[in-house]
């Protein structure tokens, strides 16, 4: 693969993945949902580059609360091929088996829909 081919697939995932990104940010607002979002990537400063990282590595994009139950809900969102870190991956696996937390990996609007709407939310108390 050339340095252009190159550039040019990563500025094709880089947009896949802001859109999926900006449509679940429109989406939680619509419905109202609780949500943070938290910034990490390559931003340009006059002529640098600067890597900003926050809180730190392998941090999912997005924290909401389940409307119903009130539970963290992680969200990464991906673009079709992305795949998630180290980092995310382990992350992922904390926040899950230490606090109960849920992670939802996201590659289009439908799979952050599918979630929240009305009858696919996480009830307080598993059954």
């Amino acid at each position: 693969m050339t340095a252009a081919e190159y550039r040019q697939r990563m500025e094709f995932l880089r947009t896949e993945t802001t859109g999926v990104l900006r449509d679940a940010i429109n989406y939680l607002k619509a419905r109202n949902i609780w949500f943070r979002r938290y910034n990490s990537g390559l931003f340009r400063s006059g002529t640098r580059r600067v890597r900003a990282i926050y809180p730190h590595n392998g941090h999912p994009d997005l924290m909401a609360r389940a409307p119903v139950s009130g539970r963290v809900v992680w969200i990464e969102t991906k673009s079709k091929d992305g795949v998630l870190s180290p980092e995310q991956i382990a992350f992922r696996d904390e926040v899950v088996s230490r606090f109960g937390d849920i992670y939802l990996e996201a590659r289009t609007l439908e799979d952050i829909r599918e979630f929240f709407e009305p009858g696919h939310f996480i009830r307080r108390s598993p059954q």
